[in-house]
């Protein structure tokens, strides 16, 4: 699960960073899933979007 999580940031930074080329407006993304999901994954999603958000307060992410 930790590989996931750090799979799934690490994806997510490298989107943002290939879509924000300057911090200075707050950026929507909107990150689909795959397959329809439920319980634990969505917690583990939701984690990796609130550390991603935290880390870049102009970026906001909606997993949908």
């Amino acid at each position: 699960m930790k590989l996931l999580s750090t799979t799934g940031l690490g994806l997510a930074t490298a989107m943002a960073a290939g879509l924000v080329s300057s911090a200075n407006a707050e950026t929507e993304l909107t990150m689909y899933y795959p397959i329809a999901v439920g319980g634990s994954l969505t917690e583990v999603v939701d984690g990796i979007v609130a550390d991603f958000e935290a880390e870049n307060p102009d970026i906001n992410v909606t997993a949908i």
